[in-house]
């Protein structure tokens, strides 16, 4: 149960960093090349990213690899920018 919910918050944090960098499911799945589907399961912790397409997330979200990995780790998201949502 620990492994999951430490996955599943590891993996929140590209939701997190794709809501702060305007992007979609669809926009980031073509910016990684990944399906829309694939980023869905990620997000939802229902299936992780390969190693190797750390960086290219990295990237395409403008943060650095260890922010979609680390809970924690959330300094390039302003605070407010999820407020009521």
């Amino acid at each position: 149960m620990v492994a999951k919910q430490g996955r599943r918050e590891r993996m929140n944090n590209v939701r997190y960093l794709r809501l702060a960098a305007n992007l979609s499911q669809a926009a980031l799945a073509a910016d990684v090349g990944v399906s829309q589907q694939a980023v869905g399961k990620w997000e939802l912790g229902k299936s992780d990213p390969d190693w190797d397409m750390a960086p290219k997330l990295a990237k395409a979200l403008s943060c650095p690899i260890a922010d979609l990995f680390v809970s924690q780790s959330r300094d390039c998201l302003n605070d407010n920018t999820f407020e009521g949502g």
